[in-house]
Order: structure tokens, then C-alpha cells, then sequence
């Protein structure tokens, strides 16, 4: 975060997993750091902690098969950066979030290509 806001880290578990024939959901949620219910070995953030603030990230994500080799992605995303924040930079951190689904469809755009197929 810029100056003088204080750094956000996020800890989270993401779980990927088939649910039906071509359908796959992947999951992102918030953990704690004591936890022991499966919790790798990980680095901690070089920031002392009271100069770092623990954000939160939750976010659902739904790929479903289409016909002509498509397919459906719907992404849900709730993240709550902690602490006082202004609205501008809130928005604009939302921003990236959100983009993800515009990201993802420009790199998997193939209109022109399933048009064409024979």
C-alpha cells in the first residue's frame, strides 16, 4: 500500500476441485496462521507485525463446458483489506480484482478461431 497507508498481507487456502463431467470450481479462503489443520511451512512477511495489516480474500470461481469447445467462467470475489482505507484507493484495488475476469478473457478469446472451425 502506498505511503502512509500500512502493507496488507493476505494468507489463504485455495482448493481446485471437479465438481461434474467438464465442470471445475477453484475456491480461495481466508486462513489463520495458527492454524494446524494442514497449513504449510511458509515465509511470513519481512514486515514487522505492526507495520503489516492481515487482509482477507475470499473468492469463488466456476468453469462450466458450452458447446463449440466453450466454456462458462464466473468469478466471485468478496475482499476485505482491513483497517481505515481510503475510498479511492479501496476502489482502485477492487479494480484489479475484478479484472480477473477480463484478464482471463483476453487470454482465452478465440471467437474468430471457433467461428472458423470446421
Amino acid at each position: 500500500m502506498p505511503f502512509p497507508l500500512a502493507a496488507r498481507d493476505f494468507l489463504s487456502r485455495v482448493i481446485f476441485k471437479q465438481v461434474d463431467v467438464g465442470k471445475y470450481i477453484s475456491v480461495v479462503c481466508p486462513i489463520n496462521e495458527s492454524s494446524q489443520d494442514g497449513v504449510p511451512r511458509f515465509t511470513p512477511s519481512v514486515l514487522k507485525d505492526r507495520e503489516r495489516t492481515r487482509g482477507e480474500l475470499t473468492t469463488l470461481a466456476i468453469f462450466e463446458p458450452l458447446p463449440h469447445y466453450c466454456c462458462r467462467f464466473r468469478y466471485f470475489v468478496k475482499v476485505d483489506i482491513k483497517g481505515n482505507i481510503p475510498k479511492l484507493v479501496a476502489e482502485a484495488g477492487l479494480n484489479g480484482a475484478v479484472n480477473k475476469v477480463r484478464q482471463a478473457h483476453q487470454l482465452f478469446e478465440r471467437d474468430e478461431e471457433v467461428s472458423t472451425a470446421v
